[in-house]
Formats: C-alpha cells, structure tokens, sequence
C-alpha cells in the first residue's frame, strides 16, 4: 500500500479526502495530544522529540502521494491543483501543531 500512495497508484479523490483529510488528521491530532501529556509530565527530550516527529513521514508520504495522485488524475484539473496545494499547507500546519 506504501508504494501505492507513493507512486500515485491511488484515486486522487481517496487519496485526499481519506488519507489527508481524515487518517492525517486523526492521527496528526492523537500524537498531538500524546506530546502535550508527555510535557506535562515533564518527559524527558529523549522521548519529546521522537513524539513530536513521529507523524512526519506520514505527512511525507501522503503529501507526495496526493501530488503524483493529481498527476495523474483524469478528473478536474481544478480539484487536482486544490487538492495538491491545500494538502502542502494543511501538512505544514499539521506538522507545525
């Protein structure tokens, strides 16, 4: 399934609104909280940094996976630029939080 998100073997429509949209989200929003309880419980940096890079390559992956997706999309070239640029900044933004 790896290979398929990177290489854009996966419906651009899927690839947005499932793996950005809702796996990206949640799972951006769990280590989220993960790494507040860890400060708050004052985790040392050997384990915070780890934590807090954990979802990185997800966001990678999926972010790739939505731009060759778009690529290679038959549909709306309007949705494919929309989903290719939105899904780069909400994965900044996902990262960044």
């Amino acid at each position: 399934m790896i290979q398929a998100i990177w290489s854009g073997g996966v419906n651009l429509n899927d690839m947005f609104f499932w793996y950005v949209i809702v796996w990206g989200t949640l799972l951006n929003l769990v280590t989220s909280v993960l790494f507040y309880v860890a400060v708050i419980y004052e985790w040392s940096a050997v384990w915070l940094v780890p934590l807090y890079f954990l979802p990185l390559p997800y966001n990678v992956l999926v972010t790739v996976g939505v731009w060759r997706s778009a690529g290679l999309s038959t549909g709306s070239p309007v949705f494919a630029e929309v989903a290719k640029y939105s899904t780069v900044l909400y994965m900044i933004f996902l990262s960044m939080s």
